[in-house]
C-alpha cells in the first residue's frame, strides 16, 4: 500500500474524529477537498488539530455562519465605543486655550504643544466624522426595527 493511499485512509479516519454537528455539516465537502488533493503528514496533523477544536468550541457549531456574522458586529459596534469614548475625552480639550494670555505665551515658548494639540484636535474631528458616520445608520437601523417590532422601550431609551 502506498504512502498517499494510508494518508488518505487516516484523514478519512480522522474526519470521524469531529463532532456530529460538524461531520453534517462539512464531512461531504471536506471528502471531495481531501480526494483532489495531495495529503501529507502536515494535512493529518492539521484534521487532528482541527478535530481537536471543533470539539472544544462545541458551542459554535450549532450557530456557525451567525458567529461570524456576530463577531463582526460584536467588533464594530467595539469600534464604534472607543470613538465615543474618545470622544468624550476629546471634549474637555476643548477649553484648555482659556485663559488665552497664558496659553499664547505657552505655545511661543514650546511650539510642540501647538502641534500636540493641533493634531488631537484633527483626530478628535475625525472621530465625531466616524461616530456620525458609524453611528447614524446604526440608529436609523436600530430605531427602524424598534418600531417595526412595536419595541417602544427601546424608542424611549434612545430618546
Amino acid at each position: 500500500m502506498t504512502r498517499q493511499r494510508r494518508y488518505r485512509r487516516w484523514a478519512h479516519r480522522l474526519l470521524r474524529c469531529y463532532p456530529d454537528p460538524w461531520r453534517a455539516r462539512y464531512a461531504e465537502e471536506m471528502q471531495e477537498t481531501l480526494d483532489q488533493h495531495r495529503i501529507t503528514a502536515m494535512t493529518l496533523l492539521d484534521l487532528l488539530l482541527g478535530a481537536l477544536d471543533a470539539h472544544r468550541h462545541r458551542g459554535l457549531l450549532s450557530e456557525y455562519p451567525l458567529s461570524a456574522a456576530r463577531r463582526l458586529r460584536n467588533s464594530e459596534i467595539a469600534i464604534f465605543c472607543a470613538f465615543v469614548l474618545f470622544g468624550i475625552a476629546w471634549l474637555p480639550l476643548q477649553g484648555i486655550r482659556d485663559p488665552l494670555p497664558i496659553w499664547e505665551g505657552a505655545v511661543r515658548s514650546y511650539p510642540e504643544i501647538r502641534i500636540a494639540f493641533d493634531v488631537v484636535q484633527i483626530a478628535g474631528f475625525v472621530a465625531f466624522l466616524a461616530i456620525v458616520a458609524g453611528g447614524a445608520p446604526c440608529l436609523a437601523l436600530l430605531v427602524t426595527r424598534a418600531i417595526r417590532n412595536r419595541r417602544r422601550d427601546v424608542v424611549f431609551l434612545l430618546a
